[in-house]
C-alpha cells in the first residue's frame, strides 16, 4: 500500500531533502511553541545545524545522537553571531567557549533573547554551589548564615553586566567602591580613612554574596586585620594589650574610618571604658580588678577630667604592668608631691606601692582609700594585733592609725607623726614626767616601755599585770617585804590580793604606793617626804604631818555578801580577813 503523504511543514524548504524539516517536525514541533523563536528556525533548515540521522523519522542511530550538530556549538553559533562584535575587555567565559546554550535556548524560549530563565534564577543555575554546573569557578553559597541583602532582594544584573562581556573584572557595572556606595553609605569621608577603604578594596574584607560571619566578613575578626597587618611590630614590648594579642582590633579601632588618629573609635577615655567600665558587658573578658567604677563617691581627678592615655600607654604594648607609662610611683609623683623625703619612710612608699593603700581610679572613701578605715588598710600588710584584745587604744579601736603614725613617713622613728617616744603620746595625753623623781623606764623607753600603744590584755594597755611588770625590772622586790625592816611572822606589807584602799576599783599593787610615772616624793611615793608619811594616805594620820588623812584600810577588803536577817551590808566597815569572800590577808595593816 502507498505510504500516506507527509504533513506540510511551513518551515520546510521548497526543494526536498533526504531528511527535511518536515521529518524533524514529526517529533520536535513543541520546540517552536514558545514566545520567542530562534530566527534561524524561520530562515534555514534544521539540517543547517544538525546532521541528518541514518534512520528517517527517528533521531536514534548508533553513530549519531539527538545533538548531532554539524559543527561544535561555539563555531555553529558564530556562523551567524559574530563574537568579535563584543569588544569588552572582560568576556563571559562560557559564552566564548562554545557553551552558548548554558544561558540561551537554541530553538525557542519564553524570555527575551532566548534566555532560559530571568535574572538571578538564570545566574544561579550555574553559580549556585548546589547546582553542580561544570567549570564554574565562582560559586555562591546561599545556605550561609548571612546573605547580602542585594542578592536576596534584587537581581544579579543590578551589580553585574547582563551581556556577554563588560569593561570590568567580574563584569561589574562600576568599579568596586562606587558600586558598593550605590547602596551603602560612603566610608571614605572621615578625616582618617583605612587604606583598604581609600583604595576601594571593599572585597578584601567583605564577601560580596554571603558569609557565615556578621557584616559578610571573609574571616573571623581576630584573623581579618592580621591578614594585612603584622602583630610583631605592634607587640614589641613585654606587656601586651589583650585585645591586640588576641586579634580583637575592632574593639578599639573603626574598620573603615574615623575622625580620630589611628582609626580609634573615640577619645581614649571612651574607648577604654567601653570594656573597662564596671557596667560594661562582661563578655569582653575584663576581670573585676581591671574595671573602673566612676559612680563611686570619690573619683581621681586625673580620671574625671583627663584621658586614660595620660597614665597608660596608648599603643598596643608597654614596659610596665597595666600598660602604665612609668613605674607607679614615678607616675604618681608626676602630679603629686613626693612622699619619700621624710627621715623615716613607710615601706610601701619606699617601694612605690601607692596602689596598695589608694585606688588609682575611684573609691567610696576619702583620699581614694582602698578600705573603709585606716586600720583595715594598714592590716592589708601589717599583722592584725588588735582582734581579740580586751583593751584597745581608742584611736586604734576606731581605726585611726594615722592619729599616731604618718601614712607616708615621718621624722621620728616608727613613723610617728607627733613626736618621738613619749612626745607622741603627749599630743593627746597630759605629760606624766613633770615630777622631781622620774621613773627611769619612762625616761629611757618612753610610754611604750610599759604600755602597748595598740591593745593589750590588761587595764591601761599594760603588757603584763602591774606587779609582774614592775618585777621584770625590780627583781629584788618580788616578796613585798621591802617596805619594812621589821620582819613579822607574816612577812612584809601585802602587795597583792586586796583592793587599793584609795582606788577600790583597782587591785592592790606596786602602783598603789608608787606612782609608776614619777612623783615629787622620794621613791615615787604619791605624797610625803618619806615612806612613813606615804603610809598616811591609807592608814590615816600617823605622823602628825597629815591631819587630813583618814584611815581607809577597810576599803581594801571586798564587802561581805548580804545574809538573810543580818544587818550587814555591802558598805560595811573594815572587813574581816577571815570571813567569807575576803582574800587571805594580814589581820591588821602593818605600822
Amino acid at each position: 500500500a502507498a505510504a500516506p503523504a507527509p504533513a506540510v511543514n511551513p518551515l520546510a524548504p521548497a526543494a526536498p531533502s533526504p531528511v527535511d524539516d518536515a521529518t524533524c517536525a514529526d517529533c520536535h514541533t513543541a520546540l517552536v511553541k514558545r514566545k520567542v523563536v530562534h530566527a534561524a528556525l524561520e530562515k534555514v533548515k534544521c539540517s543547517a545545524c544538525h546532521k541528518p540521522t541514518q534512520r528517517v523519522g527517528r533521531c536514534k542511530s548508533a553513530s549519531a545522537s539527538a545533538w548531532a550538530l554539524t559543527k561544535p556549538q561555539g563555531e555553529l553559533c558564530a556562523g551567524c553571531h559574530d563574537e568579535k562584535k563584543v569588544s569588552a575587555p572582560f568576556k563571559v567565559k562560557h559564552a566564548f567557549n562554545g557553551r552558548c546554550v548554558d544561558c540561551h535556548d537554541a530553538h525557542a524560549a519564553d524570555q527575551p533573547k532566548l534566555m532560559r530563565a530571568s535574572g538571578k534564577k538564570l545566574c544561579l543555575s550555574c553559580h549556585d554551589k548546589r547546582s553542580g554546573a561544570r567549570e564554574v569557578t565562582k560559586r555562591i553559597e546561599l545556605t550561609k548564615k548571612f546573605v547580602h541583602a542585594a542578592l536576596e532582594k534584587s537581581e544579579c544584573q543590578d551589580c553585574h553586566d547582563a551581556g556577554h562581556g563588560g569593561a570590568r573584572e567580574a563584569l561589574l557595572k562600576k568599579e568596586q567602591p562606587e558600586l558598593c556606595y550605590g547602596c551603602h553609605k560612603r566610608k571614605d569621608t572621615t578625616k582618617v580613612v583605612h587604606t583598604a577603604v581609600r583604595q576601594g578594596e571593599c572585597l578584601e574584607c567583605h564577601d560580596a554574596h554571603s558569609s557565615n560571619l556578621p557584616a559578610l566578613a571573609k574571616r573571623p575578626r581576630e584573623q581579618l586585620c592580621l591578614s594585612c597587618h603584622e602583630t610583631e611590630p605592634l607587640l614589641t614590648r613585654s606587656v601586651k594589650h589583650a585585645p591586640v594579642a588576641e586579634g580583637r582590633c575592632l574593639e578599639c579601632h573603626e574598620p573603615h574610618g574615623s575622625d580620630k588618629p589611628n582609626l580609634v573609635l573615640g577619645t581614649s577615655r571612651a574607648v577604654c571604658l567601653k570594656c573597662h567600665d564596671s557596667k560594661a558587658d562582661a563578655s569582653g573578658g575584663v576581670s573585676e580588678a581591671m574595671r573602673v567604677d566612676l559612680s563611686r563617691k570619690v573619683v581621681h581627678k586625673a580620671v574625671k577630667e583627663g584621658e586614660c592615655t595620660e597614665c597608660h600607654d596608648a599603643g598596643h604594648s608597654g614596659d610596665n604592668p597595666r600598660l602604665l607609662k612609668k613605674a607607679p610611683v614615678d607616675l604618681c609623683y608626676g602630679c603629686h608631691s613626693r612622699k619619700d623625703g621624710q627621715r623615716y619612710t613607710h615601706g610601701a612608699v619606699r617601694l612605690g606601692d601607692c596602689a596598695v593603700c589608694h585606688l588609682p581610679h575611684s573609691s567610696d572613701y576619702p583620699k581614694l582609700a582602698a578600705k573603709a578605715t585606716t586600720r583595715e588598710t594598714c592590716f592589708t600588710c601589717h599583722q592584725d594585733d588588735l582582734t581579740g584584745r580586751p583593751v584597745m587604744h581608742k584611736p586604734a579601736a576606731e581605726g585611726k592609725c594615722d592619729a599616731c603614725h604618718g601614712p607616708h613617713g615621718a621624722q621620728n622613728r616608727w613613723v610617728l607623726t607627733k613626736g618621738d617616744g613619749k612626745q607622741a603620746c603627749y599630743a593627746c595625753h597630759r605629760p606624766v614626767d613633770t615630777g622631781k623623781v622620774k621613773h627611769a623606764a619612762l625616761e629611757r623607753y618612753g610610754c611604750t616601755g610599759c604600755h602597748d600603744p595598740h591593745g593589750a590584755g590588761n587595764r591601761f594597755l599594760l603588757g603584763k599585770k602591774t606587779n609582774e611588770l614592775c618585777v621584770s625590772c625590780h627583781a629584788r622586790q618580788p616578796d613585798g617585804q621591802h617596805v619594812t625592816a621589821v620582819r613579822s611572822s607574816r612577812g612584809g606589807h601585802v602587795v597583792s590580793g586586796l583592793l587599793d584602799p584609795r582606788r577600790p576599783d583597782r587591785e592592790f599593787s606596786c602602783a598603789s604606793c608608787h606612782n609608776p610615772h614619777g612623783s615629787d616624793s622620794p621613791r615615787m611615793f604619791y605624797s610625803g617626804n618619806g615612806p612613813m608619811e606615804s603610809c598616811d594616805g591609807c592608814h590615816g594620820d600617823r605622823t602628825g604631818r597629815n591631819p587630813m588623812a583618814k584611815n581607809v584600810i577597810h576599803r581594801a577588803y571586798p564587802p561581805k555578801p548580804a545574809q538573810t536577817g543580818s544587818a550587814g551590808g555591802a558598805g560595811g566597815g573594815g572587813g574581816d580577813p577571815g570571813s567569807a569572800g575576803a582574800p587571805v590577808a594580814p589581820a591588821a595593816p602593818l605600822r
